[in-house]
């Protein structure tokens, strides 16, 4: 997560299990926020990025990282969540954050 200049300070969370799994929010700086899934070690993992009030994205990686395209952030807030496919009850999830301006914010 730490070589990822967009990444959200706080917005990064790995699986129960392993470890191996990680997730983050990214900010482009413009209003838009998208969801990052890395694996380590070859892991296969599975990440959801949601809005509310929809819609959810699903990402999954076995080999290298994954992002979303941007979506906007605008009266909504996002998170991320991340599991190890081969153990869906790993899933763990980050911190609610939505925009105030071109800023993240955890709410």
């Amino acid at each position: 997560m730490t070589d990822d200049p967009d990444e959200i300070t706080a917005s990064g969370v790995s699986d129960s299990d392993s470890g191996f799994c990680t997730a983050w929010l990214d900010n482009d700086g413009s209003g838009t926020l998208s969801g990052t899934l890395n694996t380590s070690f070859f892991a296969s993992c599975d990440a959801e990025l949601y809005r509310s009030g929809g819609p959810a994205v699903s990402l999954s990686a076995s080999g290298a990282a994954e992002r979303t395209s941007a979506l906007s952030d605008t009266g909504h807030t996002m998170w991320i969540c991340v599991w190890a496919s081969s153990d869906p009850a790993s899933e763990q999830c980050s911190s609610p954050f939505g925009m105030t301006g071109d800023t993240p914010v955890q709410h």
